[in-house]
């Protein structure tokens, strides 16, 4: 299993953002996730899959809504781009969603019609958020570690699915095989409107506080469907 650190890496460029981002302590960490644990023990179950992927699929209009506020409310390229970038993928992946949904057996409530956990809003709540407050910085920071977090998430899945003797469908599984490589050129661009908000001044400590709150979002977000 791959381990967190620094991903300085993806930071060459951007001394702005490798100083926010080096005061991060403990540094992000999406591979310990609650979620990876489960399958990790083998007492995972077809309803932990299912109700992963309908909150995905439930998420995504929410998400999607905060991405295009971020895109009116910067429309210069540099600080848009990350919100643009993350419109494409969240709407290019209903169908992915759909999919693992039918291999697996069930049906997606239409939003709004039932509770789901709180945890299960920590991750949309935060991108309606970022998209709608946030500044330059928090924008690109935040957008950062939820992207590289995720990337964590999905090769903590993927490499556990590997290890069971009854996977889940491979439609489940390609979700998060999209990620399982880091997704360099769009980390970039999160640091591209980063590093531009923190040299026009925003607020470094609030640009962290950003990234954290991005990773905690995801961490609660990957705990719901097991509660």
């Amino acid at each position: 299993m791959n381990g967190p650190d620094h991903e300085n890496r993806f930071s060459d460029g951007f001394p702005l953002c490798q100083e926010v981002l080096g005061e991060l302590d403990p540094p992000l960490n999406g591979y310990d996730n609650e979620f990876a644990r489960l399958v990790g023990s083998g007492d995972v179950e077809n309803t932990h899959y299912s109700r992963l992927v309908r909150y995905l699929d439930l998420s995504l209009d929410t998400q999607v809504a905060g991405y295009a506020s971020g895109v009116a409310r910067f429309p210069r390229k540099t600080a848009a781009a990350p919100f643009m970038e993350f419109a494409e993928i969240k709407l290019n992946a209903r169908v992915l969603m759909r999919r693992a949904i039918s291999a697996i057996g069930g049906e997606v409530e239409p939003e709004g019609t039932v509770a789901l956990p709180f945890d299960a809003y920590s991750m949309p709540w935060y991108f309606l958020w970022l998209g709608t407050m946030g500044n330059r910085a928090q924008s690109g920071l935040g957008a950062y570690a939820g992207m590289l977090v995720w990337h964590h998430v999905c090769v903590s899945l993927v490499e556990r699915l590997s290890t069971l003797e009854n996977p889940p469908p491979e439609d489940f599984t390609v979700i998060f095989r999209r990620f399982e490589e880091a997704p360099e050129r769009m980390l970039r661009v999160c640091l591209e409107a980063a590093e531009e908000g923190l040299h026009a001044g925003d607020d470094q400590r609030a640009a962290l506080v950003s990234a954290r709150l991005a990773e905690i979002s995801l961490l609660r977000f990957m705990s719901a469907p097991v509660q």
